[in-house]
């Protein structure tokens, strides 16, 4: 009993009550609330609205993913498979059909495949430059029908559509211990 007294005392000279800081005047002057709702809005009725099986993610949700490319930023859709290539996704299908079957767009002007074949590279897209990303399940008589899987449909940023100044920096490491 004497030791609990004992540590009492040592202990209760270093006890303070907190200053009141409270101050009655205090108001709060602005509250902005900032978030992605109407970005996935507009996404999903852009789904609706159209008369095609398509999936659309646009700007707001590229930001919000962790990719840097466009083929790791697509790989986040449904129905999409992403083939992986020394360790980055590089070549996309569509509903499981091979990458030679689909197209692949950017700004509406068709992406020729550097290598044999038909597959298209996007490893070296970067999603920075993206607006939009479309993905059309099934074609219809308005678009060029020179896909059985599908059309991916990429949509740059453009300069006439910025109403202010974009100022955009990006800091990146990598430490590869081999």
């Amino acid at each position: 009993m004497k030791k609990l007294l004992l540590t009492l005392f040592t202990i209760t000279p270093f006890i303070f009550a907190q200053d009141d800081t409270s101050n009655t005047d205090s108001t709060v002057e602005d509250v902005v609330v900032i978030g992605t709702k109407a970005s996935i809005i507009s996404a999903i009725e852009k789904q609706r609205e159209s008369n095609q099986i398509v999936s659309i993610v646009d700007s707001d949700a590229l930001g919000d993913f962790p990719d840097t490319t466009a083929a790791e930023a697509i790989r986040r859709l449904s129905g999409i498979t992403v083939e992986n290539d020394q360790g980055e996704g590089r070549y996309v299908s569509i509903r499981g059909l091979s990458g030679d079957l689909n197209s692949i767009s950017v700004n509406g002007a068709l992406v020729p495949a550097p290598e044999g074949g038909r597959k298209v590279m996007l490893d070296g897209l970067p999603t920075e430059l993206l607006d939009s990303i479309e993905v059309y399940k099934t074609l219809t008589a308005d678009q060029d029908a020179d896909s059985i899987g599908g059309r991916i449909e990429f949509n740059t940023k453009r300069a006439t559509s910025l109403d202010k100044t974009l100022f955009k920096a990006k800091f990146d490491t990598s430490y590869n211990d081999q």
